[in-house]
Formats: C-alpha cells, sequence, structure tokens
C-alpha cells in the first residue's frame, strides 16, 4: 500500500510545484502596451508601470521589482531621451517600489506618508543604506495632489483603507485612465495586509470611492491587464462577499474553521493568485481576524 501511496503522493507535489512555477514565471513576465505617443503601460515583472512622458521630463508609477526594474529603466531609455523626473509609488510592497534604486539620486519620488512610514518600518533592511534611502519618497501626499505633465492633469488620490492604508490611485485625468496599484487586480485574489494596515472590511467602499470618479475608461490594475469598469465591481463583489459571510459566521460564534469550510467563493473561481501570497483563504483568515479583533502581525499588545 505504501508503495503506491509515494507516487500519487509525489504527483501531487511535482504538479503543485509545476503550477506554482508557472504562474511565478507569468508574474515575473512583461508585456509593453502603448496607450499612445506618451504613454506605456509595461505590466508585469512585478507590478504594473506607467511611464508618462511630460514636456521637461519622465513621470511613472511604480518601478517594480530591483532586477525587473533595471529592465523597466533601459526600456524607458527606449522610449524617450528624457530624464525621469517624477517617480509615483502607490503603495510600498517591493513589487512596486525597489526598482526606484535604478534612478538617480535626486529623482522626486511621491507616495501616500504612510507608505514612506512602511518603507522604512516593515522593510528596513533595503531602504536603510544608500542608494536606496535617497530614494525613499519624500514628497509625501496625504488626500490628494495634482500635478502638470505636457497637456496631462496627473492626479493622485488616497481613497482609504484597502490593500493597505497607504495605497494611492493615479488618474490620467484628460486620458480617462486610472492606475490603481493592488487597490484593484483583474481577475486575481486580492491580498489584506493587515501589517501594513489593510483592512477587508473597509476596502469595498474604498472601492465605492474609486468607481465614483467620472469619465475613467481604462482601469490599470496593480497585477494583470488592462480593465474595465465591470472588471472593478466584479473584484468589489468578490470582497463584499468574503466580508458578508464571514461576518455572518462570526454572529453565529462559527470559529475560523467552521467558517473557511462553509464559505461559498464559486462565482469567482476564474480568479487566480500567487502561489503562498494570495489566496481565498488568505482572505478569509484576514477578514476574520479583522472582525474579531486579532492584532496584525508584529503588532504590540497592549498592556
Amino acid at each position: 500500500m505504501r508503495r503506491r501511496v509515494l507516487p500519487g503522493i509525489a504527483l501531487v507535489v511535482l504538479a503543485t510545484l509545476g503550477y506554482a512555477g508557472w504562474r511565478v514565471h507569468d508574474y515575473f513576465r512583461t508585456e509593453t502596451v502603448r496607450i499612445d505617443d506618451r504613454l506605456a503601460l509595461i505590466l508585469g515583472g512585478g507590478g504594473n508601470t506607467a511611464v508618462l512622458v511630460c514636456d521637461d521630463g519622465v513621470l511613472v508609477v511604480d518601478t517594480k521589482l530591483m532586477r525587473p526594474g533595471r529592465g523597466l529603466a533601459d526600456q524607458i531609455r527606449t522610449l524617450t531621451n528624457k530624464p525621469v523626473r517624477t517617480i509615483v509609488n502607490t503603495h510600498y510592497h517591493l513589487d512596486h517600489t525597489h526598482g526606484n534604486v535604478n534612478y538617480p539620486p535626486g529623482t522626486n519620488v511621491m507616495a501616500h506618508r504612510r507608505t514612506r512610514t512602511h518603507l522604512v518600518k516593515l522593510d528596513r533592511g533595503f531602504w536603510e543604506f544608500g542608494p536606496a534611502w535617497e530614494l525613499l519618497p519624500k514628497d509625501l501626499v496625504e488626500d490628494r495632489a495634482d500635478l502638470r505633465c505636457g497637456d496631462e492633469t496627473v492626479r493622485i488620490l488616497h481613497l482609504g483603507r484597502g490593500h493597505t492604508d497607504g495605497d494611492v490611485v493615479v488618474h490620467l485625468v484628460g486620458r480617462g485612465v486610472i492606475l490603481t496599484g493592488d487597490l484593484f487586480l483583474r481577475n486575481q485574489y486580492p491580498s489584506i495586509d493587515r501589517r501594513g494596515g489593510g483592512s477587508g472590511v473597509d476596502w469595498p467602499e474604498t472601492l465605492d470611492r474609486l468607481l465614483a470618479i467620472p469619465n475613467v475608461r481604462d482601469y490599470v490594475p496593480g497585477h494583470g491587464g488592462v480593465a474595465t469598469r465591470d472588471d472593478v465591481i466584479r473584484f468589489q463583489s468578490y470582497l463584499r462577499s468574503v466580508v458578508t459571510q464571514v461576518r455572518e459566521g462570526v454572529r453565529r460564534n462559527e470559529s475560523l474553521p467552521a467558517i473557511a469550510s462553509g464559505i461559498d467563493l464559486q462565482a469567482f473561481d476564474d480568479f487566480n493568485g500567487i502561489p503562498f501570497l494570495r489566496s481565498p483563504a488568505d482572505n478569509v483568515r484576514a477578514v476574520y481576524e479583522e472582525i474579531t479583533g486579532v492584532p496584525p502581525p508584529g503588532a504590540k499588545q497592549r498592556p
């Protein structure tokens, strides 16, 4: 019996590793989408990136992981001979920020003030030495900041808690394009970063404020392809379903395992995750802990 079971287990392990490898490869692969002669989207290689050529330089939204970010910096030089003047980091995670180090010290880096705090405290090992220290965000946003880039108004907005408590979206007003960072993912399970102040409970209402922004044609997620308003609404519906079902289970005084075993998310089975990082089980656990008051990982306990 044991001889039959072990090969079966080996096949399951190999299949799991193969799927994980395929997902990781897909995560690092890049694709360039030209919106017009001034705006390009570099999808993948970490978080999605927007490159907007202004009159006197280039604005970059999210700079990817460090190594794929080197390729991004090289690619920008093929698009224009103008220097990168401004970087916007939509939140603190390394797949959106570590590529900052591929640009000269003195480059203007913008982010929400809590994003800088998280970089310094939660990702300290990367940022505490040069040149990374010099590429931390210094131009800090609270609720809104407006920039001009040629004929484009670039509006940076903090809409509320979701993926973290420092998420910003970047609205290219004239083009009707919004770059959402990981506040929205196209057909993918989210990550609720409670250590970074994220909130599964607040997230659907934050997306209400995103959807209330008028005249938006394209939503560029933190990961995945360019999306529509309907894609955002479906992502929001997933989050609402998780919160509603977990809240009902807590009201019935059910344990986390009982809630997790009974939750129904089949309508979203076509969503993808990233191995070991994002899954429905992770989302259910994070919402359960938030509703029941379990402190985030690393939080100081009150005496």
